[in-house]
This record gives structure tokens, C-alpha cells and sequence, in this order.
């Protein structure tokens, strides 16, 4: 049947038909083909950069971290002397202040005995964790409790901590 239709054609009309053919096999494989691969390739390529930056943030910060453990823990009566009579509050104050993450700070207050409540607001991860890592050094306090949520940009966190210090 398709035999007999085809010979029934003229020549012009066998040259369109094998020419439109041919441009719906290029469009199709074009379509269904290349575009699909080429934006794997493209979507792979991104997530590749973008691991690649999350493996040289966190070389960095394992450096941080090795220099912070290589520094002496101070002992319970170094660090009693470290508050030097100042209250823990006090104490985490000052740090808060000395490390930049005064703009960042909403919330600090007493939340019972030896404890402290602290909510940063939009404040960079990083530099959070590493104060917290230092301020256990230098004034001895351990996290209790922790509820950290990222922001919509990047690195930055809405962070809301309770901090409890050594009883002397």
C-alpha cells in the first residue's frame, strides 16, 4: 500500500517528503538526543564545582580546627582565674564581642544555673563553630543544646544555643 502511494508521487513530491523526513530525524535527534546530554554534562560540571568548593572550605577549616586543638587545654583552675570574677554571661559577652559576632547576636541571657541562652541571626557558620570551639577552650563551657538552621544565603545561619559552664 505504501508501495503503491510512494510510486504514485512525483519526483518533487518524493524530494520534499524524504527532505522533511530528514529534518524531523535532525530536529529529534537534536531534541531528544544532544540537548538532554549536553545539559547533564552542563548540571554535572556545576555539581562538580561546587564540591570542589565544599572540599577546599572544609581543608581550610580542618587546618583551623588542627591549630585550635594544638593549643593547650587550660586546666579548671586556669580557667576558673580565666573568668577572673566575672560572670559566665559576662565572660561570653566579651568573647561574642572580641570575635565580630556582636551584629549577628539577638539573644543572650541566663537560662539557669551556670547556663547561658544565646540566638544569632543571619551569622556566618564558620565563624560560629570556631568561636565555639575557642570559647570551650578558654572559658571551659560545653553546648548543651544546639538548634542551627540555614538561611536561604548561603554559609549564613539562624543559630539558637545554650552554653553551660564549668561549676567551680
Amino acid at each position: 500500500m505504501v508501495k503503491q502511494k510512494w510510486s504514485l508521487l512525483s519526483q518533487n513530491e518524493k524530494r520534499l517528503i524524504i527532505a522533511g523526513g530528514v529534518l524531523v530525524l535532525v530536529f529529534a535527534t537534536y531534541f531528544y538526543v544532544w540537548k538532554p546530554y549536553t545539559l547533564l554534562i552542563d548540571n554535572y560540571t556545576q555539581r562538580v564545582s561546587e564540591l570542589r568548593a565544599d572540599i577546599t572550605w572544609l581543608k581550610k577549616i580542618k587546618l583551623q580546627i588542627k591549630q585550635l586543638e594544638t593549643q593547650p587545654k587550660k586546666s579548671l583552675a586556669a580557667q576558673a582565674s580565666g573568668l577572673s570574677g566575672r560572670s559566665l554571661i559576662d565572660a561570653i559577652d566579651k568573647s561574642i564581642r572580641t570575635n565580630q559576632l556582636a551584629d549577628s547576636l539577638e539573644v543572650l541571657k541566663k537560662s539557669g544555673d551556670h547556663q547561658v541562652f544565646l540566638a544569632f541571626k543571619n551569622t556566618e557558620f564558620d565563624n560560629l563553630i570556631l568561636w565555639l570551639i575557642n570559647i570551650s577552650r578558654q572559658i571551659e563551657v560545653q553546648v548543651v543544646n544546639a538548634d542551627i538552621e540555614k538561611t536561604e544565603t548561603g554559609g549564613l545561619v539562624y543559630a539558637r544555643l545554650t552554653l553551660a559552664g564549668a561549676t567551680q
